[in-house]
C-alpha cells in the first residue's frame, strides 16, 4: 500500500513502479548516477530510488505461513507510461515506443510503403514482440509516424529537423556516451523509449541503463577514454560479445542516426555543449556518489535470505548477503574512479579541433 493512501493509488503522481535488481551492478549506483547525468542535460530521465524488500508468505485467508523475510535492496524505478508521458511532456498523447532485442537500430531495412510492415515480430527470443513495440494509442496502433522517423534518418537526413530537434536529440547521446553506456543505442540498440511529441518530433528516453561506468570494464572495455564522436564504438569489445553477434549478417555498429548526426555540424555543436555541461558537475556527480552510497550501504550488506524461482537443487551455495563489504569498496570506487578519469580525459579532448575528435 501507498501511505497515506488514496482513490487511484497513486505515490507522487505515480501509477506504476518497478522493483528491480540491478544484476550488473553491485553498487546499486550505475543506474541512479546515469539518469542523473540525463538529468543534468535536460534530456528526459527515470525518477529512481531504492528499497528494501520484504516479503511475508500468507494463506488466502491472511495467516502467516513464513514470517516476514528481508530479500535485498532493489531500485524503485516510476515507469514509461502515460502517467510518465503526462508529468514530462505538455503534449503527452503521441506515440511511445519500447525497443527490444537487439534490433532496433533506425535503420533502412524498416523502411517501407506499409508501416504496418514495423509490426512485424522480432526473432531475438521468446515470447517474441515488436521490435518497436507501441505503448500508447495501441487502440490506433498506427505507425506512420515512426515509418517517416526511419525515412527521414536514412534517406533525407537534410531535413531531419522536420520530424525531431537535433538540439534534444544531442542531449540523449552526450549523456549516454559521457557516462560510457554501452548497452543502449550506439553498440547494442536497445535500451531505449522513442516518443514521438506531436509538439517537436521525436525524442529518445533512456531505459535500464546500469550498464555504465565502466560496468564489466575487464570484460567489455575501458569507456572512462573512449572518443566522444569517431571510434566510440571501437572501445567496446565485440570479441567478447561475439555469442551475440558473431553470426548476424549485417554490420553491428551500423547505427544510422548516430552516424549522421555525428558528421552533422549542427548536431556536433550541440552535443559538445552538453558534453561540457555534464563535465561541469562532475563534483557534484562525485557528492551524490558519496550522499547516495551512504544511504544505501547498511542496507547492501544486510544479510537475508533469497528463495530463487529456479529450481533450489542447482544451488550448492545459497546467497545469505548481497554484496560484501570489500566488494562493495570496490564498486564504489569503480564509479569514482570513472567519473575521476572520464573529466580528465573529456577536457583534454574539448581542447582539440572537432576534426580530431
Amino acid at each position: 500500500h501507498y501511505y497515506p493512501e488514496n482513490i487511484d493509488r497513486r505515490f507522487l503522481g505515480i501509477k506504476n513502479l518497478n522493483l528491480r535488481a540491478g544484476p550488473g551492478d553491485s553498487s546499486l549506483l550505475n543506474e541512479p548516477i546515469g539518469h542523473e547525468i540525463f538529468k543534468i542535460t535536460g534530456n528526459p530521465y527515470l525518477r529512481i530510488s531504492w528499497g528494501r524488500l520484504y516479503i511475508t508468505l500468507t494463506d488466502e485467508s491472511g495467516k502467516v505461513l513464513k514470517p516476514q523475510e528481508y530479500k535485498g535492496l532493489y531500485w524503485i524505478t516510476e515507469q514509461l507510461d502515460k502517467t510518465y508521458l503526462r508529468t514530462r511532456f505538455k503534449n503527452p498523447n503521441g506515440n511511445l515506443y519500447k525497443t527490444t532485442g537487439a534490433t532496433a537500430l533506425l535503420n533502412s531495412w524498416w523502411v517501407t510503403e506499409n508501416p504496418d510492415d514495423l509490426k512485424i515480430l522480432g526473432t531475438y527470443s521468446p515470447p517474441y514482440r515488436r521490435t518497436y513495440e507501441l505503448k500508447t494509442n495501441t487502440e490506433v496502433d498506427d505507425y506512420t509516424d515512426l515509418r517517416d522517423f526511419l525515412y527521414f534518418i536514412n534517406f533525407d537526413w537534410e531535413n531531419i529537423e522536420y520530424i525531431t530537434d537535433l538540439s534534444i536529440i544531442a542531449k540523449y547521446f552526450a549523456s549516454s556516451i559521457y557516462q560510457g553506456s554501452w548497452d543502449d543505442y550506439i553498440i547494442i540498440a536497445h535500451n531505449y523509449y522513442l516518443y514521438s511529441d506531436p509538439n517537436i518530433g521525436f525524442v529518445m528516453i533512456p531505459w535500464d541503463i546500469e550498464n555504465n561506468l565502466n560496468a564489466f570494464s575487464s570484460f567489455l572495455g575501458n569507456f572512462s577514454d573512449a572518443p566522444l564522436l569517431n571510434g566510440y564504438q571501437d572501445h567496446f569489445n565485440w570479441n567478447n560479445w561475439g555469442f551475440w553477434f558473431g553470426n548476424w549478417s549485417w554490420d553491428p555498429k551500423t547505427r544510422p542516426l548516430w552516424d549522421n548526426a555525428a558528421k552533422d555540424p549542427v548536431f556536433v555543436n550541440y552535443y559538445l555543449n552538453e558534453i561540457e555541461k555534464i563535465l561541469n558537475e562532475t563534483q557534484y556527480l562525485l557528492e551524490k556518489v558519496d550522499q547516495w552510497s551512504n544511504l544505501i550501504n547498511e542496507s547492501l550488506l544486510l544479510p537475508f535470505n533469497v528463495t530463487s524461482p529456479r529450481d533450489a537443487s542447482a544451488y550448492q551455495t545459497p546467497y545469505t548477503i548481497q554484496i560484501d563489504n570489500n566488494s562493495y569498496i570496490n564498486e564504489k570506487s569503480r564509479v569514482i574512479n570513472f567519473l575521476i578519469d572520464r573529466q580528465k580525459f573529456v577536457e583534454e579532448e574539448l581542447k582539440k579541433p572537432v576534426e580530431e575528435l
